[in-house]
């Protein structure tokens, strides 16, 4: 009786299945430069799936303010809602020190990390530079493709192919929470997407673009990139 109810449940919602197993994702970014993806599209999808996520940062920018906020997202690294919160905070132009204290950074261990942290802008740079794409925010999906350049709903909709046919409930409904989406409503449907894996989605024109102008005969594909990628900052 209790598999019957299983697959009826299953049934019933398309055949998907609603999964806590987290995925890796990579965001490359510059904190202070895109600052509409730092205050409203990454808070957003962390609000909706951020349970779900294993958040590794390729900051960019100067080092005098990366390597700090690199340093501050590796002891949040088991709460990607802090990391987002954090984020926001640096992006709105808040005294790092203000931002710090609000998500209850120890600034004894930060301050250790960041004097001896040069490693870490020089490692999110060739993590950058690998992608061979001349433009940024990004959000590189595991081993598979990257995300850049289009609304918002559309970022979430390619991060949840990720999941396969186990979505979270996130990516199932997904809740505008006052951030990203831009709609009114509370709760908005995503788009009908292909649960094949992000290797079916095909790019973005921005995608395209930036990618037919950077790309080197020869060079390595975004794949290689992340498959050589370190554990989540």
């Amino acid at each position: 009786m209790f598999l019957q109810l299983l697959l009826l449940l299953s049934s019933t919602a398309g055949f998907f299945t609603i999964t806590n197993a987290a995925r890796p994702i990579t965001v490359y970014g510059d904190v202070l430069k895109d600052v509409e993806f730092f205050t409203r599209t990454f808070p957003w999808i962390i609000d909706n799936i951020g349970g779900d996520l294993i958040v590794d940062y390729a900051l960019l920018g100067s080092g005098r303010y990366s390597i700090p906020q690199m340093c501050a997202l590796k002891q949040l690294r088991k709460n990607t809602y802090l990391q987002a919160e954090y984020l926001k905070c640096e992006a709105e132009g808040n005294k790092n020190v203000s931002c710090v204290s609000e998500t209850g950074i120890n600034t004894r261990i930060l301050k250790k990390c960041v004097a001896g942290g040069g490693h870490l802008a020089r490692l999110a740079a060739a993590k950058y530079s690998k992608l061979n794409i001349n433009y940024s925010p990004i959000i590189g999906l595991g081993s598979k493709s990257t995300v850049f350049g289009v609304e918002d709903k559309f970022v979430l909709e390619k991060i949840c192919t990720i999941f396969g046919r186990k979505l979270p409930l996130g990516c199932v409904k997904a809740c505008t929470c006052d951030e990203g989406s831009g709609q009114n409503s509370e709760e908005s449907d995503l788009p009908e997407f292909s649960t094949k894996g992000p290797e079916s989605e095909t790019e973005s024109p921005k995608e395209k673009e930036a990618n037919s102008e950077n790309k080197k005969p020869g060079s390595n594909s975004t794949n290689s990139s992340e498959n050589e990628m370190s554990e989540p900052i």
